[in-house]
């Protein structure tokens, strides 16, 4: 039952699946003492954190918090 409301939220965009992927981790690491952040887990929150948009931010403080790696994104002129 744990992760319940999270995983009852709806929704729209790619952007939001992955936001709540990435929750579901950060929650895994606060609630189990013996967390290990899989391969998977790895991949999937450097993926999000290399994107821009305004869920994207989470993923990299999520990566920051649990490894220690800072993920920063390219200036938005430069992205243009």
């Amino acid at each position: 039952m744990k992760h319940f409301y999270l995983n009852q939220l709806t929704t729209v965009n790619a952007e939001e699946i992955n936001s709540v992927i990435s929750q579901n981790i950060y929650l895994e690491f606060l609630t189990q003492e013996d967390f290990e952040l899989s391969e998977t887990q790895l991949t999937h929150l450097m993926n999000t954190s290399n994107q821009y948009g305004p869920l994207n931010g989470y993923s990299r403080s999520i990566l920051k918090v649990i490894t220690g790696k800072n993920v920063l994104l390219p200036s938005f002129e430069a992205a243009e």
